[in-house]
């Protein structure tokens, strides 16, 4: 981020942080404003800004250098893919440094990890590893891309087919496919029925539509709960493992408003008589134990 304070770059990045972690991009912010609140403890005055503050330049450069350190560490070790760099940003020596670290560090400890690269040197590796893409590149004859094509079209016929446990109720799946049942419990968010889709198959289809509403001001969205989890946990900023759980009740609008760095819920029950189709995460679970008694109603079928 580049800017002068207050112009928004905070909202920006928690907003691109949360939407890139909601479609599955492990992403973080690193905010240097909170790197100097930790080494300062305290704000005195603006003159701390000040560029001819000799002091208090060098500590906001061993901030800034700290912040880098710690996103070299993100990629590495956490296996990070995306990082947001959050602060002003404004001068080019800064800017310069933040080019440099990004051209020592991005490219060579994310690509040059690999045990084919050990004990080499960075630049020779990098010119390898480059010459290995367009070797790869010439694998592809033109049968081999017919047949690309030919599996798009077959794959595209396919798509008109309902997953094996559309319209049952969990208790109904429980008994006709008590494997399954226990398997979606484990991981609820990547478990896909048989035929039937996942909550990150569900997140990947409303990425235009999350574009879409971001464009929008006011907008009613009607929609089946499972829809209605993906875009709270967007909106809301809630991770893969949350969504599943999100509780959306029947006959219910949920309003929300946009405020600094994220919404405000409100819940609107429109008093038409509903079944509890909640069900909460659960807790010790073992793909080969008994299911746990289902709730009969009709559940979100994804």
């Amino acid at each position: 981020m580049v800017g002068l304070p207050a112009r928004g770059k905070t909202y920006i990045s928690k907003k691109l942080t949360r939407y890139l972690n909601w479609i599955g991009v492990t992403t973080k912010v690193f905010n240097v404003g909170q790197y100097r609140r930790d080494a300062t403890r305290s704000y005195n005055s603006f003159e701390f800004f000040r560029p001819d503050n000799e002091e208090a330049m060098k500590i906001r450069k061993a901030c800034a250098v700290a912040a880098l350190k710690d996103v070299c560490d993100y990629f590495t070790r956490e296996l990070g893919q995306v990082v947001v760099f959050d602060a002003t940003n404004t001068t080019t020596e800064r800017r310069d440094v933040i080019l440099s670290f990004a051209k020592e560090n991005g490219y060579k400890q994310v690509k040059l990890s690999s045990p084919d690269y050990i004990d080499c040197d960075k630049e020779e590796a990098v010119a390898d590893f480059l010459k290995r893409i367009e070797c790869y590149k010439l694998d592809l004859r033109p049968a081999g891309r017919q047949q690309g094509q030919e599996l798009v079209v077959h794959q595209d016929l396919q798509c008109g087919q309902q997953g094996d446990c559309e319209e049952m109720t969990y208790e109904e799946i429980q008994q006709n496919y008590p494997e399954e049942f226990a398997l979606r419990d484990q991981d609820k968010y990547r478990y896909r029925y048989p035929k039937g889709e996942s909550y990150e198959d569900l997140v990947q289809r409303l990425e235009p539509v999350i574009m879409e509403l971001e464009r929008q001001e006011n907008v009613l969205v009607i929609c089946h709960q499972a829809v209605m989890r993906c875009l709270l946990a967007y909106f809301l900023d809630k991770s893969a493992s949350e969504l599943p759980y999100l509780k959306c009740p029947l006959h219910t609008v949920l309003k929300l408003t946009p405020v600094a760095y994220g919404c405000k819920v409100e819940s609107v029950f429109l008093n038409v008589e509903a079944v509890n189709t909640h069900r909460d995460r659960p807790v010790n679970v073992d793909v080969d134990r008994e299911p746990a008694e289902a709730l009969e109603t009709v559940p979100d079928h994804i």
